[in-house]
């Protein structure tokens, strides 16, 4: 009946099915891909770890290289003091008729150098403390003041111990 193709009745014919397959023998496939997936997550765990530690490292090594910058900011600011002292004093001998106006000249120059030197270490700091800001994340221009220790403490240990550790740890 053509009047029938726009008047469709309703579809009333539903199935439902499930449908499990368990495989019977596998050659080992099954257990070797959950191992797999086992090893996977734990090599994952491992990468992680080392990522943490990488970045511990790089912290504690760039605070001590703004401890070392600091240090040795301090060393190049004194050597200007000392190199200026100097130049006063050469100054007061070429007055005394002690030395020549080239010993004085000399001693000039030796301070713009030694200035120039405190320059640079300046900027190392600042360029160490912009490291150390990027490594622990915080904005470039955080200001804080960093304190510490550069003293080196030996520490020995017997063979015995540290083949014990190394055996523990590997």
């Amino acid at each position: 009946n053509p009047d029938r193709i726009n008047h469709l009745t309703p579809y009333t014919n539903f199935q439902t099915k499930l449908q499990i397959e368990q495989p019977v023998y596998t050659g080992g496939r099954l257990g070797a891909g959950m191992d797999q997936a086992r090893l996977g997550a734990q090599a994952e765990a491992q990468a992680k770890e080392r990522v943490r530690q990488e970045v511990i490292f790089d912290v504690v090594r760039t605070y001590y290289g703004v401890l070392l910058a600091q240090r040795g900011e301090y060393v190049a600011k004194l050597a200007v003091k000392t190199v200026a002292a100097h130049v006063k004093t050469a100054e007061n001998l070429y007055r005394a008729g002690v030395v020549v106006k080239s010993d004085v000249l000399s001693a000039q120059v030796h301070l713009a150098k030694t200035r120039e030197q405190a320059i640079i270490a300046g900027n190392q700091v600042n360029l160490a403390k912009a490291a150390l800001n990027h490594y622990m994340g915080v904005e470039q221009t955080t200001e804080y003041t960093i304190q510490g220790d550069l003293n080196y403490v030996p520490v020995f240990y017997g063979l015995a111990e540290l083949i014990k550790e190394a055996l523990a740890e590997r």
